[in-house]
């Protein structure tokens, strides 16, 4: 994830901009990225007399895990009175709560940036520290300012406190959802925006951060199943952990109804229900699982994460001038299945007795019913 700047720097002429390539030192902390030279960069202001004051903002500023950071700092080098003195290279020092190491050398002198990438969570110092020496006008080198040091800025790495929202708008395995939808979620107290994911697989990829609480996702396939969350964020990151919700799109326009008991197929001209009974005489109607191609479906009859029986209406009518109906269920329990084309009122129903491990259903001439 990157950041943008966080902190504006006195002596910061230039926003430079890099493509990160990832090193190999890192702690359980801070992960070092290195930013290429610069050239033909213009440089800060001379800041060689206020080096240890203003070389790094003094001051604490708060990132979240896995967020970029940019240390950006002046330049030591100056012209005066007929001495020249430059710097020659930067080193990275950080104390991460064991006492300062040496996190990076040998940067750049025409680089005044460096980004941290923090993995983990804690509290880090930083100074820059300068080597470099003065020239006189003969050509002399007079002395060198090697071991100049910044002054200190502390950086905390901490998770954010937001919660995650919650009663999503359609609700979580809404069935029947308009193909144009808007999505939307109450506000979540103390954020400032909202990451978005959305998709048809079951782990949605990151599409746009937003202020507002709705996302309208453009025209969406008819049923079909979509997968979406928000991560509200503020200055201190993005909440964790937050829930992924889903929605099945209507069928288009047959006559069938999609809810969360009736699965709608072919173009939502078929209308599929079924009800059971198990051994203690306990009934019900299976309940649509909110994931379907736009010609099968699945129902689940005791728990949603035991899925029974699969369902498929397929047209058949280029072929024997039929639409059929196939189906599977890995079960004993007694169920009646109805199917109904909607265009017509005809329906088909097949049944299995208390008992009877369920036979496959291959009815290659379910319905006369075509076009």
């Amino acid at each position: 994830m990157s950041c943008k700047k966080v902190f504006q720097m006195a002596g910061i002429m230039v926003a430079l901009c890099f493509c990160f390539l990832q090193t190999a030192r890192a702690d359980g902390l801070i992960t070092v990225r290195e930013g290429p030279t610069v050239q033909g960069s213009t440089r800060s202001q001379d800041c060689a007399n206020s080096w240890n004051a203003s070389a790094l903002q003094a001051s604490s500023y708060t990132v979240a895990p896995y967020q970029n950071f940019n240390l950006y700092w002046c330049d030591p080098s100056y012209s005066s009175g007929g001495m020249t003195c430059s710097v020659e290279y930067f080193e990275i020092w950080v104390d991460a709560g064991a006492g300062y190491y040496l996190l990076y050398g040998g940067i750049s002198p025409s680089v005044f940036q460096f980004t941290l990438a923090f993995t983990g969570t804690g509290t880090a110092q930083f100074f820059v520290r300068a080597y470099g020496g003065c020239v006189a006008l003969r050509g002399v080198r007079a002395w060198p300012f090697d071991g100049l040091d910044s002054n200190v800025i502390t950086i905390v790495c901490s998770t954010s406190s937001l919660s995650c929202a919650s009663n999503p708008n359609p609700s979580s395995g809404a069935m029947g959802v308009s193909t144009s939808p808007t999505l939307s979620w109450p506000s979540v107290s103390g954020a400032t925006s909202y990451d978005v994911y959305f998709g048809a697989g079951s782990s949605p990829p990151y599409v746009t951060n937003i202020t507002g609480t709705s996302y309208s996702p453009g025209t969406l396939n008819q049923n079909t199943t979509y997968y979406w969350g928000v991560a509200p964020r503020n200055s201190g990151g993005s909440a964790g952990g937050c829930p992924v919700w889903s929605f099945m799109t209507t069928g288009g326009s047959g006559g069938c109804s999609a809810n969360a008991t009736t699965l709608c197929l072919n173009g939502n001209r078929f209308r599929v229900t079924v009800t059971w009974k198990d051994y203690t005489n306990n009934t019900g109607s299976g309940t649509v699982v909110p994931y379907q191609t736009s010609d099968s479906g699945l129902f689940w009859f005791f728990t949603s994460t035991n899925w029974e029986m699969m369902v498929a209406v397929l047209n058949g009518c280029g072929y024997n001038g039929n639409y059929w109906v196939y189906a599977a269920a890995k079960t004993d329990v007694e169920y009646h299945l109805i199917v109904t084309d909607t265009s017509n009122g005809q329906t088909k129903e097949y049944d299995n007795t208390l008992g009877t491990r369920s036979p496959a259903i291959t009815d290659d001439t379910a319905f006369a019913t075509c076009p």
